[in-house]
């Protein structure tokens, strides 16, 4: 049995998809299992990933309509066999020693949730300006300051965390999920570490309305939050805000 299940969701992701393979093939640690779940691509991608991902600890699914990245996480996860998950977006890298790096702080400190620091590539998978560094340990008010969690640089033990379930939302379903298993108590350790490189599309511009747009959809996830004041949820979403603007000024992204 695998210790480690990889998460992917995929939706119309064929042009990042061998790369992505090649980038968990090439792992030091070889002790996993990954599900990729298709989303009802319209590219090809699920008779892409059939046809060319022949390791046999690959297995590949589909959905019957399409529904989301948090249902399609959810999806993958039913299927998961191992004790940690580890998520991965289908266009997103991996550095070679990613999940033995991880792994190894994970059971050192045990460890619920860990999560690495990670910089940036574009669609071709040229690097780009930008280097987001991780606190330690990060509970729920810094991480409501920061969101600096990336959801392919995350892993959870499901020996201390049995039910990881994402919200069935076509957007920011990991966020949702973070600060749920925060405001729970738990912790993610931090490693700062680039052991993830963030894929950034064509549409990730510099255009205020979809700035407007992420720190809205921001603020309406942070004021699900129970048992906080709406004071307290404005001063970390303004801190999130300025940081948002900062890095998007900085390196051209969100």
């Amino acid at each position: 049995m695998p210790t480690v299940s990889i998460i992917t969701p995929v939706y119309n992701s064929r042009q990042f998809l061998q790369q992505t393979y090649a980038t968990v093939l090439n792992q030091t640690y070889e002790g996993w299992e990954w599900i990729l779940v298709d989303d009802c691509s319209s590219d090809g991608s699920y008779d892409f990933m059939c046809a060319n991902f022949s390791d046999q600890r690959v297995h590949i699914y589909s959905n019957k309509k399409n529904s989301g990245a948090g249902y399609t996480r959810n999806s993958a996860i039913r299927h998961a066999t191992g004790r940690y998950l580890a998520f991965l977006d289908a266009d997103d890298l991996w550095a070679e020693t990613k999940l033995e790096r991880q792994l190894e702080v994970m059971q050192k400190e045990d460890a619920v949730i860990s999560h690495t620091s990670y910089t940036f590539i574009d669609e071709r998978g040229n690097d780009r300006a930008g280097y987001v560094k991780v606190a330690h340990e990060l509970f729920l008010a810094n991480y409501m300051k920061s969101t600096e969690i990336g959801c392919s640089s995350a892993m959870i033990d499901r020996k201390q965390i049995a039910n990881v379930r994402f919200v069935s939302s076509m957007s920011r379903e990991d966020t949702l999920l973070w600060i749920s298993l925060l405001r729970k108590g738990y912790k993610s350790i931090g490693i700062d570490k680039p052991l993830m490189k963030y894929r950034i599309s064509s549409n990730q511009t510099t255009r205020p309305s979809q700035l407007l747009k992420m720190v809205i959809q921001t603020l309406n996830i942070f004021f699900k939050v129970q048992d906080m004041s709406r004071p307290r949820i404005i001063f970390y979403w303004t801190c999130y805000m300025l940081g948002a603007i900062y890095k998007r000024l900085r390196t051209n992204v969100l």
